[in-house]
């Protein structure tokens, strides 16, 4: 099905499909990814995170702690109630304007021994391309994960931002891509991964631009150096819309 301008004329129904897409693609590379791996969401509007807090028991206890003291006998240890102090007053006081993104990614681990990532699938959304600092949280976020060995791709359908930030990547870094043509796409997709060759490490790209009316591109997502899965994003796309109603 010939992608649809989901923020001009056509309508308003971009969060909708927002919302939908990663779903049928976590859906649709779980039935083709090799049992080891697992593809699963990570969706969080305005900016919202995860804080993953380790917690640890403390025990108030008095006895043998098993660990010797200077005089070579054993430690004695007791826990008391911290006593408030005085707090002066702050020397700054003042209000910070967070940066408000939304993440749709799906995202994809492999489950043999750690719980590693190795693929992600950016859902572009208008709040990471409006402003110069979102662009630059986001393709900074992009290198990191590339950094770690991880996949990277980018599906982008945002109409009414120019911002390519596949190209706002390249510009960071000072690299060249000859399919990125000028002026660039707004909307896009494409993947990136690091790899090593001829000794060095490297960067391999892989750019379809798109247009209203025309046919979704495949992506390699990439689960090892030598190993990967189509993203059939035509195939997501037209189920998003038959299971949403929007066809």
């Amino acid at each position: 099905m010939p992608l649809r301008d989901h923020f001009g004329t056509d309508g308003k129904d971009w969060t909708t499909i927002h919302g939908g897409l990663p779903m049928i693609v976590a859906t649709q590379l779980n039935a083709r990814l090799p049992a080891r791996y697992r593809a699963g969401l990570n969706i969080r509007i305005g900016g919202g995170r995860e804080i993953d807090i380790g917690t640890f028991e403390l025990d108030a206890f008095e006895g043998d702690t098993g660990f010797p003291d200077s005089s070579g006998g054993t430690a004695l240890a007791t826990m008391t109630k911290a006593k408030a102090t005085y707090v002066p007053e702050s020397t700054w006081d003042d209000t910070l304007d967070w940066m408000e993104t939304d993440d749709f990614e799906v995202l994809i681990y492999d489950r043999n021994g750690e719980r590693e990532l190795v693929a992600a699938i950016e859902i572009i959304s208008p709040s990471n391309k409006d402003r110069v600092e979102q662009r630059r949280l986001f393709t900074s976020k992009c290198s990191t994960l590339l950094k770690y060995g991880v996949s990277v791709s980018m599906v982008d359908f945002v109409t009414d931002h120019p911002a390519n930030l596949y190209g706002c990547w390249l510009d960071e870094w000072g690299k060249i891509d000859k399919n990125l043509a000028d002026p660039r796409s707004p909307i896009y997709a494409v993947t990136l991964r690091e790899r090593y060759r001829r000794g060095r490490k490297r960067i391999e790209s892989w750019y379809w631009p798109l247009a209203i009316g025309e046919p979704l591109p495949t992506l390699p997502i990439w689960l090892t150096e030598s190993q990967a899965v189509p993203l059939e994003l035509e195939e997501a796309y037209e189920q998003t819309l038959k299971d949403l109603r929007l066809a």
